[in-house]
């Protein structure tokens, strides 16, 4: 059997200059797995550490992140938010 893998992509809806959002699960066997792999990524995700890698020496965002703190956590509260859809959609479609 041909294992899956899988990486998922979105663009940030809320700062489109960020990129984008990606998620890579390990190359598993079944949906079932992949399922519960991406479970584990999205009770795993932390929108403030997320958030804590897009803010500069100087308090402010970087790499194309907005100035502000708080627009970086909202988009990362989005990103959360297109995890959870996602997961959602998978459980819905094959379990």
């Amino acid at each position: 059997m041909t294992k899956i893998n899988q990486i998922f992509s979105s663009t940030s809806n809320a700062i489109p200059t960020m990129g984008r959002i990606l998620i890579s699960v390990p190359k598993c066997e079944d949906i079932d797995t992949l399922i519960a792999d991406m479970e584990q990524y999205f009770e795993g995700f932390d929108t403030d550490y997320e958030a804590y890698l897009w803010i500069g020496n100087d308090g402010h965002g970087k790499n194309g992140a907005p100035y502000h703190i708080k627009d970086i956590v909202s988009d990362m509260e989005e990103a959360e938010k297109q995890i959870h859809d996602l997961l959602e959609a998978l459980e819905t479609e094959f379990i």
